[in-house]
């Protein structure tokens, strides 16, 4: 009885390690957007390369055990026991790590865990079953679903998918009959690697003065986040959609232009980021491309003339171009450029008048989004005044360059996902502020087989930019690290803590008065584990 007793306290002891090491992979799942491709390159990068040691210690326990026939209850004991053991060192780890971005329940997620409860039950009959003649089996079943959490909450989204796909079309068709039912509505689509976000707010800006606007929110750049910002907030009184469309792998610029059909298209950039999913350059030229290979002859596109992928790229599009930049020569130039602290001021020639703005915005990139801006305003008929005016109060974007005064020091918050060019832009506007300058960065992610080379040059471009670093996650900054050592950077002025709390307690011990802090970049949880 005792014995039976004992067995039932650890069972449940161990299935209850089993739900919170799920509960763990349904984060790291969500935190990869559901995508199992992204998920599957997080396993593979951060997980997997555990799994060989784990599953032959525990094939090695049960094959041992089976070759000895006495004492067949004290080897269960034994196995289970070392199997929560094994579990509770695993937790004690998680528990110590806190997440910026903890689990969301949302419906999505229920569904999910309804699914991963049920294929746990399956897996809880089987093992009781075994366990009566077969008690190795029973044992290598617990400990299948222990080792194989990360892969069985794939499953469970295959499992789930044909559901999730329903909700999915079904929102989106609502989404598409609404758009479709207010035909007199201008839609502007936005896409780039970079300054998709901010062109957008700056847009937005610019068209209030004369027009009532609608503007997908924050980074709702994906089918599902668009068909939010239609179904709850589009309203008959609209004139004008400004829509971001982002993408990070193959044929979603396309499913997204379909579904918006934009009169209007802004491309803002083509870089690295998001090659981990799309593979190679190419496929990323071609697919941000589809902003203007799909626009018809009635449309208009505007076009950055500076970014070598669009000014080459081959158009075959019939839609109008107007193209901008600073350095090619091209409709809509900044000329005059002037920074500072407190922001940049530029000319630019309209209608052979020389038009003088200013803005509190930092950085040559915001520049180029004021220009697209620029653009579309005088597309829409907006004053000259009303643009001067408009790009002088421009705000903030929330994490882009986003300038927030504290007690004794000032931050530059650009902890909006980073990529290879931008990242270096920003280190140039750091560059330009007075007294001590630290930047707290986890470095670029994202970027594939090249991740460690873009992060090497990153971290070579700090000096004579940067005087104090801060690099959190020392798996992750390894690269970094390396390039400021190779580039001569003082190494005495590096710290590298594991994670972004660690971070601010170690610039209270190393900042002073009136310095200047940017925050380069989010790490999220999935890739600090």
């Amino acid at each position: 009885m005792l014995d039976n007793i004992l067995l039932v306290i650890v069972y449940v002891l161990y299935l209850y390690l089993v739900v919170k090491f799920g509960l763990r992979a349904f984060h790291m799942f969500q935190q990869n957007r559901y995508e199992i491709v992204r998920f599957r390159q997080w396993q593979k990068n951060n997980v997997t390369k555990t799994y060989p040691l784990g599953v032959m210690v525990v094939w090695f326990l049960v094959i041992l055990s089976a070759l000895i026939n006495p004492f067949v209850e004290l080897r269960i004991y034994l196995l289970i026991t070392i199997l929560v053991i094994y579990g509770l060192i695993q937790l004690n780890k998680s528990r110590k790590k806190t997440y910026i971005k903890p689990l969301v329940y949302t419906n999505r997620v229920k569904r999910q865990l309804f699914t991963y409860i049920i294929i746990l039950i399956i897996f809880i009959l089987l093992s009781l079953l075994a366990l009566k003649n077969h008690y190795y089996i029973f044992l290598l079943l617990l400990a299948i679903f222990h080792l194989y959490q990360m892969h069985i909450i794939s499953i469970v989204s295959l499992i789930n998918q044909p559901l999730e796909n329903l909700f999915k079309n079904k929102f989106l068709n609502k989404a598409k009959t609404k758009l479709d039912s207010m035909p007199a509505i201008s839609k502007i689509g936005i896409t780039g690697s970079y300054g998709k976000t901010s062109s957008k707010n700056i847009i937005n800006e610019i068209l209030s003065k004369k027009y009532y606007c609608l503007v997908t929110p924050a980074s709702y750049n994906t089918p599902m986040g668009i068909s939010i910002t239609i179904n709850d907030y589009l309203q008959p009184i609209h004139e004008i959609f400004i829509c971001e469309m982002g993408a990070d792998k193959v044929g979603e610029i396309t499913e997204l232009v379909n579904f918006v059909r934009p009169q209007i298209g802004v491309v803002t950039s083509i870089g690295n980021q998001h090659l981990a999913t799309f593979k190679t350059q190419e496929n990323i030229i071609n697919e941000k491309m589809q902003m203007v290979e799909l626009m018809d002859e009635n449309g208009l596109v505007v076009l950055n003339k500076d970014e070598k992928f669009i000014r080459e790229y081959p158009i075959t599009s019939k839609a109008k171009q107007i193209w901008y930049g600073i350095n090619e020569e091209c409709d809509i130039k900044a000329n005059n450029i002037v920074y500072s602290k407190d922001g940049s001021s530029f000319d630019v020639n309209i209608d052979n008048k020389l038009v003088h703005f200013q803005t509190k915005l930092l950085g040559i990139h915001n520049i180029y989004n004021i220009l697209a801006g620029i653009a579309i305003g005088l597309h829409y008929g907006i004053s000259i005044d009303d643009l001067v005016i408009a790009i002088k109060q421009l705000n903030y974007v929330p994490h882009r360059l986003e300038v927030k005064k504290q007690d004794d020091y000032t931050i530059i918050d650009n902890a909006f996902n980073s990529n290879p060019v931008s990242s270096k832009l920003t280190l140039d506007v750091l560059k330009h502020m007075p007294g001590l300058r630290i930047c707290i960065t986890p470095g670029l992610i994202d970027l594939g087989a090249s991740q460690d080379q873009y992060n090497y040059e990153f971290g070579s471009y700090f000096i004579n930019r940067c005087d104090r670093v801060i690099l959190v996650g020392r798996k992750q900054t390894k690269a970094v690290y390396q390039g400021l050592l190779d580039s001569g950077f003082n190494m005495k002025y590096v710290y590298v803590v594991n994670r972004i709390y660690d971070a601010f307690n170690t610039l209270e011990r190393i900042k002073e008065p009136n310095c200047y802090v940017l925050l380069e970049n989010d790490l999220p949880d999935a890739f600090n584990v």
